[in-house]
């Protein structure tokens, strides 16, 4: 356009070039558009991808609208089989067709498979499942609509630890719970119909439970609650998130709520995220003391009226390392706005390990910054009269510029190494104090 030659830049003519570096490669991300301009550069794609012998997952991206970049698909699928690839990950808008799905479900071996459609047929692992038992373990299925049998497809899967699912019915997760044993990660959502006739109990005992839903229903928020608790039934919850929007004023937590969760997983629970819902500051209190292994919190407070008091409630949490928080502040007579004498104040003071802290827009953290030891081989050779005399040895410096150690010590110190041939090398260490550092918003 405008006499502008365009020219793709893509990574597979490099590594045609330069075939040693295939050996290093371990994640491919290709695109349905990559031969729109250069349709020379799909036979070099495909070239380059079968000399990455060591690939451990690869993902497709189409958000075309039809299925003309299919053919291309399956050429790729046909290598990857051959490579044996781990993990596949396919992003499409239009679905993926009859013919792309039967090229598909003939690729075993795979421990995670993800597939998000935006339209067409929804597929849950329909004649698949069966030869991905023995080594699947991580699934993400965009799900438009969901029958009677997804729990059966599912079920086939019995290593499966984590589990990703937009778009599936809320009354349905508990019948997947019960027929998935190892699984210790979901990702959900919550439609506000949790409602279900299936009363057994789930045999998964999930440690990481992501909740997205909204508040727009009016019945929904005090469904979800009693929905929630009925997927973790035993200790074992580690990170509860909830990622909620609302159109009708900010989402609410009941106390009953966090009493009965910390009537289950009191010892277990370390990471409590829920974002834009609002707490008290009583229900954050009983936050902070009810779980003591609690290590990170992000929610909304209702109200506060003074940053020292919202120091002392945090307190209680001994285990906090991350605290981040949306706070409507109760600007009275003699209010003090948060700054960052608090957040000093909250981090450095006696047994805390508060290290990260968000108030708003205003960012707190200490940061110590880890300096890189400066290696320098030396290597004592004897004069005539006797004195030693130091001189570097550069045919061996090489691997030595690249050894790194991290250390997390004050000041500065030198510290001498020998190796077994009687050499002697000086490890200078350039380090920097902790400090307090604000961040700009």
């Amino acid at each position: 356009k405008n006499g502008v030659n365009r020219r793709i830049v893509h990574p597979s003519r490099t590594l045609l070039q330069k075939p040693w570096y295939t050996r290093y490669v371990r994640h491919v991300r290709e695109t349905a558009s990559v031969g729109a301009f250069d349709p020379s550069l799909l036979s070099d794609c495909r070239t380059a991808l079968r000399m990455c012998t060591n690939i451990k997952s690869f993902t497709w991206m189409d958000d075309g609208h039809d299925d003309r970049h299919d053919t291309e698909l399956i050429a790729y699928l046909d290598i990857l089989q051959e490579l044996r690839v781990q993990e596949l990950i396919i992003r499409t808008s239009s679905g993926i067709n009859a013919v792309v799905w039967d090229r598909l479900t003939e690729i075993d071996g795979l421990c995670k498979v993800a597939i998000w459609c935006l339209n067409g047929q929804p597929r849950v692992l329909q004649g698949w499942s069966e030869k991905l038992g023995s080594s699947l373990t991580h699934l993400e299925l965009g799900v438009s609509c969901l029958s009677r049998q997804h729990p059966h497809f599912l079920s086939q899967l019995p290593l499966l630890k984590a589990l990703r699912l937009k778009g599936a019915p809320s009354s349905s997760i508990p019948e997947l719970l019960a027929v998935l044993p190892n699984l210790v990660v979901l990702d959900t959502e919550y439609f506000g119909t949790g409602n279900t006739r299936f009363n057994e109990e789930p045999v998964a005992s999930l440690r990481e439970l992501t909740v997205r839903t909204s508040s727009v229903d009016i019945l929904g928020p005090q469904m979800l609650w009693p929905w929630i608790q009925k997927l973790i039934p035993r200790p074992s919850l580690e990170t509860l998130t909830l990622n909620t929007f609302s159109t009708s004023g900010d989402m609410t937590m009941p106390r009953r709520f966090l009493l009965d969760l910390a009537g289950t997983h009191r010892l277990t629970l370390k990471h409590f995220i829920i974002d834009t819902v609002q707490l008290t500051m009583e229900e954050l209190e009983l936050l902070c003391t009810a779980f003591p292994a609690l290590e990170s919190i992000s929610c909304s407070i209702a109200w506060c009226d003074n940053p020292d008091h919202l120091g002392d409630v945090i307190a209680d949490a001994h285990r906090l390392r991350r605290l981040k928080l949306q706070v409507n502040w109760l600007r009275g007579p003699g209010w003090v706005p948060f700054g960052s004498e608090h957040a000093r104040k909250w981090m450095l003071r006696d047994n805390s390990r508060l290290r990260d802290v968000t108030i708003g827009r205003d960012m707190f953290e200490v940061n110590t910054v880890i300096g890189i030891m400066y290696l320098r081989l030396m290597v004592s050779k004897p004069r005539a009269n006797g004195c030693a005399s130091r001189q570097k040895m550069g045919d061996i410096t090489w691997n030595l510029k690249s050894f790194v150690i991290k250390l997390s010590i004050h000041g500065y110190e030198e510290q001498k190494l020998y190796a077994l041939d009687g050499s002697q090398y000086y490890a200078i260490l350039l380090l920097r104090y902790k400090s307090l550092h604000s961040k700009p918003s």
